[in-house]
């Protein structure tokens, strides 16, 4: 039947219907060509990621010995909550016999750890006060860390000292001793 339709039109409707065919057959060749190009560009890419977290889950072994090593060096009993930074810090402060002022505790959470950050501005100390607080904070690294420190020397006697210390400390989760 298309056959006989086929040689009932005329020669130049055959050879433009010819060219039509052609033309639709060759878009659809070059759109499928170009989807197989894109899926295998797709797959290598994904071949990729998979060979990286291969790779990743070899090292699992090598990150659970750091993890136990680094649980071993860290003392969770010594890690301080927000209230007990506070409190050790006021202590120290006191102890060097400085006289200073304590901002209330900032707070960032995640999974494994609370991160807490503190300013302590100390007025008017000499540089042996300082010196003295700063040794006593080093003995609680890592358990209090040193963020940032500012110091300004007293306009009318520059052996008095304004410091400002940014602290930071870290309390480790119940969940992440586990």
């Amino acid at each position: 039947m298309l056959h006989n339709l086929f040689n009932a039109i005329s020669l130049r409707e055959r050879v433009l219907l010819a060219a039509f065919i052609w033309i639709l057959l060759l878009l659809w060749f070059f759109n499928l060509w170009g989807n197989v190009r894109s899926e295998r560009v797709t797959y290598r890419i994904q071949q990729t990621r998979l060979e990286d977290h291969r790779r990743t889950l070899a090292q699992a072994a090598d990150a659970e010995r750091e993890l136990e090593r680094a649980r071993a060096g860290l003392d969770p009993r010594r890690t301080f909550t927000a209230s007990q930074l506070s409190e050790r810090l006021d202590g120290i402060a006191r102890e060097t016999g400085v006289s200073f002022t304590i901002t209330s505790p900032s707070t960032q959470e995640s999974d494994i750890f609370n991160y807490h950050s503190v300013r302590v501005a100390i007025r008017q100390a000499r540089i042996e006060n300082l010196i003295e607080f700063d040794e006593r904070l080093k003995q609680e690294s890592p358990y209090i860390a040193l963020s940032s420190f500012q110091i300004t020397a007293n306009t009318r006697d520059p052996r008095i000292l304004d410091a400002t210390f940014e602290l930071s400390s870290f309390e480790l989760k119940d969940a992440a001793i586990n």
